[in-house]
């Protein structure tokens, strides 16, 4: 490549030595020059979009192609989400036990890291050693899950003030049809909510996850859940 010895000039210049960080930077020069991968920034050399003093000078990000530069940025934002976890901002649990220092003293986050219908991605810290990881699948995660679901049932179970009124549900006790309802994800994402239901007229509650009579699916205060668990062949005929 003709231009090259320019390029070494302009590095020289600027270092003023032929040392290590001299050799290793006309090495990068070189590696990104003849990556097969890297097509773009080789042509733009050749035609003087990019000056032997700007190749000279260039970061490894910046001489790198698009699909690695992509690639760092993939990861960048990875690496973000697993230490996004300031203990301020986390739950203190003892369900989670370090592997490094075996104690049970844990801060925890949850994030969707993946597509909605996944479990979200539990990034825990240690509040004894530092200690960071992330959760998948595990006996302690599973124990934890369970802990918040039931914390998730006592927190929702229906204060009268934040459920939604409906008439769709009748009280197996008083037999009336004034009721109250909240719904909460006490399964899996994947499987329906769980919906809990306050009567309005004697207090009774009681939860549902299917319904005995289905009225039109059509019908304005149908909750989702319920117009979607209804079986096919029990369904009405569009209103």
């Amino acid at each position: 490549m003709a231009k090259w010895p320019l390029t070494q000039t302009h590095i020289y210049q600027e270092l003023k030595s032929t040392d290590m960080k001299y050799r290793n930077r006309v090495r990068s020069r070189i590696s990104n020059l003849k990556d097969p991968r890297n097509p773009s920034l080789r042509q733009n050399v050749l035609s003087g979009a990019i000056s032997p003093g700007l190749i000279a000078k260039m970061t490894a990000e910046e001489m790198a192609s698009d699909e690695l530069r992509e690639l760092r940025n993939a990861m960048t934002q990875e690496a973000i989400r697993e230490h996004q976890m300031a203990k301020t901002g986390g739950t203190t649990t003892d369900l989670l036990r370090c592997s490094k220092c075996k104690k049970k003293n844990c801060t925890y986050n949850q994030v969707q890291t993946r597509s909605a219908d996944e479990p979200m991605t539990t990034f825990v810290l240690c509040n004894e050693c530092g200690n960071r990881w992330k959760e998948m699948a595990s006996d302690e995660l599973r124990e934890l899950r369970n802990a918040m679901t039931q914390e998730a049932i006592r927190e929702h179970q229906m204060a009268k003030t934040g459920g939604t009124t409906t008439d769709l549900l009748r009280c197996s006790k008083c037999k009336k049809k004034n009721c109250t309802y909240n719904q909460v994800q006490t399964r899996s994402a994947d499987e329906p909510m769980t919906t809990f239901v306050l009567c309005n007229e004697c207090g009774n509650r009681w939860k549902v996850c299917m319904f005995v009579s289905f009225p039109p699916p059509c019908h304005p205060q149908m909750l989702p859940s319920m117009r979607n668990s209804i079986p096919t062949d029990r369904k009405r005929a569009p209103c």
